[in-house]
């Protein structure tokens, strides 16, 4: 968990019962905001990366088998980051990672790829819309190939981007999402084999829903309001009845929006 104040990551590990217990506390850069998990030395440890808004950059801390973790890396972005995600974007196997930076006129995400101990070089930049605020990483088009879903806060949309496979990506296509998207979640909401997408939209005060094609677009979203400002989302059979709910935080509640749909 990171805590934004103190620059660092709480550690918790869990009990098997539901519960946790604090195991420690792991120092990274200036205001963190995002964190993503995998194994990114390939020792079989959870390793973490971390995005510091206020220093510019990304923390790579390397997991022990003990539950504990050692600072490794620094990746300087540059600006503001704001989210961050990983995903095998050239094909080699390695984790790489996905940065978006929020930074007012901004319109990048940028691309580092993985090395395979632990640390990272720069693969290019793709450009989306402005202010890009998080992002999910997929295979949208069932082509075997990393793809991104990114949501554009001053641009009141969310950019869908085919991954190559060797580390780039095509040119976006956006669609509207509402007024200050600032998260989005891949999840299956139709049982149709097709990765959809949920996006939170702060300004407007819901949740968009867009059911994916198969090929990489996206149908015209439906809207479920929240009732207070939108800020993040979670994806998840909350009630054991097989379908994929949505969990929306507002400024004053937690929304579960459940699936009702019967295919």
């Amino acid at each position: 968990m990171v805590n934004n104040l103190s620059g660092n990551v709480s550690i918790l590990l869990g009990n098997g019962d539901g519960t946790f217990r604090l195991s420690g506390y792991a120092g990274v850069g200036g205001g963190p905001v995002d964190i993503a998990e995998t194994d990114f030395n390939r020792d079989g440890n959870t390793d973490l990366a971390v995005v510091n808004s206020l220093t510019g950059n990304v923390s790579i801390l390397l997991g022990k088998a003990d539950g504990t973790f050692r600072p490794g890396a620094t990746v300087f972005v540059g600006s503001s980051p704001t989210g961050i995600k990983t995903g095998d974007f050239n094909g080699d196997g390695i984790p790489d990672l996905a940065v978006a930076n929020g930074t007012q006129g901004q319109q990048l995400v940028y691309i580092f790829l993985g090395n395979g101990d632990g640390t990272f070089r720069s693969g290019g930049t793709a450009t989306v819309g402005f202010e890009p605020f998080a992002l999910v990483a997929h295979d949208f088009n069932h082509d075997g190939k990393t793809d991104l879903a990114v949501a554009n806060l001053a641009s009141n949309n969310v950019s869908v981007l085919l991954g190559n496979g060797d580390g780039t990506f095509q040119p976006a296509v956006s669609y509207g999402a509402g007024n200050g998207p600032v998260a989005v979640r891949v999840g299956n909401f139709n049982r149709g084999g097709n990765a959809d997408l949920a996006v939170c939209a702060d300004v407007s005060e819901e949740v968009l829903v867009f059911l994916g094609k198969g090929d990489g677009t996206f149908r015209a979203p439906a809207s479920f309001p929240t009732g207070g400002y939108c800020n993040s989302l979670a994806v998840g059979d909350i009630n054991g009845d097989g379908r994929t709910d949505i969990v929306a935080a507002t400024t004053n509640s937690v929304v579960v929006l459940f699936n009702s749909r019967s295919n």
